[in-house]
């Protein structure tokens, strides 16, 4: 049990970190920034809080 709860984490961390996902989701804030660019203060605030 302890062996496989490892290996699941593993692989969801390896999935985050694989530049794939990295490059989708910069992909994907960078255009919420670009189109809404009062949801960033809004994601700072929340961040800070």
């Amino acid at each position: 049990m302890e062996t496989s709860s490892y290996f699941v984490f593993a692989k969801i961390l390896g999935y985050f970190l694989s530049p794939w996902t990295v490059f989708v989701t910069g992909l994907f804030v960078a255009l919420l920034l670009l189109f809404t660019p009062w949801w960033r203060a809004g994601r700072l605030l929340m961040a800070l809080a």
